[in-house]
């Protein structure tokens, strides 16, 4: 486990989880959905370094509630989100958390992406392991 007095937010790709931790101590383990393969999510050690409420995908026509910017990617930046919401209003990828489903963020349910966002302010690190 992770030591020392900060948060942390640890994203396991071939697990699909993630746990987050206060102080070195473990309080939340998440179900989550990962890049599909081509629309892969990096891997490697990054930082919080934006939060929307809801931000938008404006290429593919989605909402992104509870949006936590984590990396860029060219002229784009990809991030952990509640599950996404189309231009119809259709919340999409519910039955695939826990596999991979994204174009290359890190999706989470809306209530748990809820609870992230509120524990989480900028700066937060944020690894991502295979």
């Amino acid at each position: 486990a992770p030591t020392g007095t900060s948060k942390l937010i640890k994203v396991s790709i071939n697990q699909q989880r993630m746990w987050i931790y206060d102080g070195g101590r473990l309080v939340k383990t998440y179900i989550v959905s990962t890049g599909l393969p081509g629309r892969n999510t990096a891997v490697g050690n990054f930082r919080v370094q934006s939060k929307i409420p809801e931000a938008c995908a404006s290429l593919w026509a989605l909402r992104m509630p509870y949006w936590l910017g984590i990396y860029n990617v060219g002229a784009y930046e990809n991030g952990i989100h509640a599950l996404p919401i189309n231009r119809y209003g259709q919340v999409l990828w519910s039955g695939l958390l826990g596999r991979p489903a994204s174009f290359g963020c890190v999706i989470l349910g809306t209530s748990d992406a809820r609870e992230l966002y509120n524990w989480a302010p900028m700066g937060t690190p944020v690894q991502i392991v295979y």
